[in-house]
């Protein structure tokens, strides 16, 4: 059956609203971004990056490193941004291959086959957060080594 975008949000399609809540999203982001480098620029202020999570307790929060590993993967240091946050190169990979399959989906008028957003997705990146949590936790813990400064 051939669909257009507009009758599979109707019919509450699952991958088209998760694209269209993604999309939106993404645009929201770039909007805050370019009023956040506006602001920066006009008043010189600098927002401070501080993690409550590890002045509080001394150890990284799940999130630690997520920053510095997508600063390094947009600069094609993969590897760096592997070792700060590995989530972030299977968030991006994910999001590249949902949103470009259903893309292609969507302007086929459902000819062409996607890849459809699943739980599992969502478990192997939670499971990803906490092995890279509890391994940086015990890095730092049990031998003092500090893999994100």
């Amino acid at each position: 059956m051939k669909l257009s975008f507009t009758e599979l949000l109707r019919q509450k399609d699952s991958d088209a609203v998760i694209y269209t809540i993604g999309i939106l999203t993404a645009a929201a982001i770039a909007v805050g971004w370019l009023i956040y480098r506006l602001i920066c620029g006009l008043t010189g202020f600098t927002a401070e990056h501080i993690c409550v999570f590890r002045a509080v307790t001394g150890f990284y929060c799940p999130g630690c490193g997520g920053t510095r590993a997508f600063y390094y993967l947009i600069h094609g240091n993969i590897f760096k941004s592997l070792i700060y946050h590995p989530f972030i190169i299977y968030a991006v990979a994910v999001s590249a291959v949902f949103y470009i399959s259903q893309t292609l989906r969507f302007v086929s008028k459902n000819r062409i086959k996607a890849m459809h957003m699943s739980t599992g997705y969502v478990i192997a990146g939670a499971a990803l957060i906490a092995v890279n949590w509890i391994v940086k936790n015990i890095m730092l813990a049990c031998f003092r080594i500090a893999v994100i400064g």
